[in-house]
């Protein structure tokens, strides 16, 4: 990424951290199949995460289906107060947009 200006910079690091937020796979991993630094990257993770909670926006979600990656776990949603509500993975969509149309 040589040549960019500080920028362009920001705004590719920032969209290969949100390709890494969806990728399932470590950071070293992802450096390693990105060819960047991992102390870079983590910079950069750091500084986006800085900027989303500044935004107050959501990060981004990718559920899969069937032969693709099953995800086990919890939704998590964070309201701007700090209360955290963690919901089942195969919560409906209809009953998450009800719990985040509130915010």
């Amino acid at each position: 990424m040589k040549n960019l200006s500080r920028e362009q910079n920001r705004v590719a690091m920032f969209d290969l951290v949100e390709k890494y937020l969806v990728s399932g796979i470590t950071q070293k991993q992802f450096c390693i199949a990105h060819e960047t630094s991992l102390v870079r990257f983590q910079y950069w993770h750091k500084r986006h995460k800085e900027q989303q909670s500044e935004q107050g926006g959501f990060l981004p979600v990718q559920i899969f289906h069937g032969k693709q990656k099953t995800i086990v776990g919890n939704l998590e949603i964070q309201y701007p107060n700090g209360i955290i509500l963690r919901l089942p993975v195969a919560t409906p969509l209809n009953l998450v947009r009800s719990f985040i149309s509130g915010i």
